[in-house]
């Protein structure tokens, strides 16, 4: 059988690319050397025009700065104030300028970093494709923080905060401080998150931060920032409250580290009731728990009238229901009343019959009845229903809620003056 015969072959035969198809040399030392001369002599505002307009002269001619090929070496400059070596080292142009403006440049106070951080919001708003390389950038300098010194440290959590306050990054990166260990055991790591928090809560509210914690998957990791003999409850909460704008911290964690022992108290008191063990049982059982776990008592308010709703196995006809809960109510008196000493843990116990009775619309018809069983069981108090009633009531029935209750917040208006009127006689 006749082999194929092949086919010549030129030697030295070049094949031609299309142009698409040709990656143009990375060079972040040409990138270094074109962008930070020219910040290093602008005033604020025009570095501010530079950056967004992404265009430099050469030879008479403007030139694209390509942010996205260069995106890393772009935010180590904005951030740094020159591009990041291995070490944490920060290299300036070979004439020794730096980025004027970056957070680690810029003076610590507050305005300053906030500035430094609208020049990484407004390149980020102008070029939408740079949004992600933000988030890469901040978790890849997040570990070289071995490598600075304590006041670039600083001045990078609170440039953290402000990124993350502004969503230009999620809270994902601060995960990476984790790994570095020696910084934790030394106490860096839990430095950097001090400011970082104090800084977020200049600008955010508690529930903002709470909830991009929660989105990042750090809502129960505070305690990785400490070091490793200093993560009990307590140490963590001490630091918080010792800090100036961190106390509201201090609380949202606390929420979140008994969430779960929550939901276990409320299914072993709900069991409980149901095996019908007394008043006195009950009260040591939740006590406990709530002494062992530092939860407010406004939070075991609310947990017990869940509990004394779920323990019961309620009658179809409404006429019945209401017996049934009346009774139930009155059975139970004891155990409510001991954790309902504070105004505030009588409101948040109005505002949870509230919420419940808009789910159980039977329980709309005698909301007034049990406030006044509760009222009369000093339970709730005159000052934590006014309050109820005038500020701190759920949205969800407000109208059918208020009006139920006015007869008796009218009367307890009444019967104050008529207390007053006796007094001045």
């Amino acid at each position: 059988m006749a082999q194929k015969a092949l086919k010549p072959v030129l030697e030295g035969q070049r094949l031609k690319a299309r142009k698409r198809d040709v990656k143009e040399k990375f060079d972040a030392t040409v990138f270094r050397e074109t962008v930070l001369p020219i910040l290093a002599e602008s005033e604020y505002e025009d570095a501010l025009k530079f950056l967004e307009k992404g265009t430099v002269t050469v030879d008479g001619q403007p030139q694209v700065l390509d942010y996205r090929t260069y995106a890393d070496s772009l935010f180590d400059i904005l951030i740094c104030g020159g591009t990041l070596a291995p070490g944490g080292v920060i290299l300036a142009a070979e004439d020794g300028s730096k980025n004027p403006f970056a957070a680690l440049e810029m003076d610590s106070d507050h305005e300053s970093q906030k500035k430094a951080a609208e020049v990484v919001r407004a390149l980020v708003r102008r070029y939408k494709y740079l949004q992600v390389a933000v988030e890469e950038s901040y978790t890849k300098i997040l570990k070289f923080l071995t490598g600075f010194k304590e006041d670039n440290v600083l001045k990078l959590a609170q440039s953290t905060a402000f990124m993350i306050a502004m969503n230009l990054i999620s809270t994902k990166p601060l995960a990476n401080m984790f790994e570095l260990h020696k910084m934790v055991e030394n106490g860096m790591v839990l430095k950097f998150a001090t400011t970082l928090f104090k800084t977020w809560l200049q600008v955010r509210s508690i529930q903002q931060v709470g909830a991009a914690l929660q989105k990042g998957g750090l809502q129960n990791s505070l305690q990785d920032f400490f070091p490793a003999s200093k993560r009990g409850l307590d140490d963590v909460i001490e630091h918080f409250r010792g800090v100036e704008g961190l106390e509201n911290l201090a609380k949202w964690y606390i929420a979140q580290q008994t969430a779960g022992v929550k939901e276990q108290l409320t299914a072993d008191a709900t069991k409980k009731l149901r095996e019908g063990v007394s008043q006195e049982e009950l009260i040591e059982m939740v006590r406990e728990v709530q002494v062992e776990n530092k939860i407010p008592e406004s939070q075991i308010a609310r947990l017990l009238w869940v509990v004394l709703m779920d323990a019961v196995e309620w009658n179809k006809k409404p006429e019945i229901v209401i017996e049934q809960a009346l009774r139930h109510v009155k059975g139970n008196m004891k155990l409510i009343s001991r954790f309902t000493k504070s105004d505030r843990a009588q409101v948040v116990l109005l505002v949870e019959m509230q919420e419940h009775a808009y789910q159980n619309q039977t329980f709309l018809k005698i909301f007034s009845r049990l406030c006044l069983l509760f009222y009369k069981a000093d339970v709730v108090g005159e000052d934590a229903i006014v309050e109820w009633y005038h500020k701190a009531h759920s949205q969800k029935g407000k109208s059918a809620f208020l009006a139920e209750m006015k007869p008796f917040v009218d009367w307890l208006a009444s019967a104050e003056v008529e207390i007053d009127a006796e007094s001045n006689a």
